[in-house]
């Protein structure tokens, strides 16, 4: 391995061991951990118009969000993604959609999920602590 390489994996290594700590330390207070990622992204969306047509900014539970956001299957959303893949912004989050994604089901056709680049944190949030014990 040359030394440019070996560095590169140390570095990513470090940062995912760093990842996995805040993972580990997160679970120790799961539904705090959890109530509190709600909250965020509650906030960040109220002013979106799927936040707005579901009263983000005053759900203060997860009961209250059980309540005010039903479950939905993808057909379901097909009218906010068309919007946005049209070009709408603020649809169903207020962060800017960066592309679809595009994904399939057992069931249905291809599927496009919009990513965002906090959609993409979360992978490397979730994903860094799993290649870290892997490795570890």
């Amino acid at each position: 391995m040359s030394v440019v390489t070996d560095l590169t994996y140390q570095a990513m290594l470090w940062t995912m061991r760093h990842q996995a700590r805040r993972f580990a330390r997160a679970a120790l207070r799961l539904e705090r951990t959890q109530r509190e990622l709600l909250r965020d992204m509650l906030a960040g969306n109220a002013s979106s118009e799927f936040g707005r047509a579901h009263d983000f900014a005053n759900i203060r539970s997860f009961e209250d969000f059980r309540r005010a956001v039903p479950v939905r299957k993808y057909d379901d959303l097909g009218e906010w993604i068309d919007q946005i893949a049209s070009g709408a912004p603020n649809v169903l989050t207020c962060e800017p959609v960066e592309r679809f994604v595009p994904s399939s089901g057992s069931a249905a056709g291809t599927k496009f999920i919009p990513y965002t680049r906090a959609l993409r944190q979360q992978f490397k949030r979730a994903i860094g602590p799993w290649v870290y014990s892997t490795y570890a």
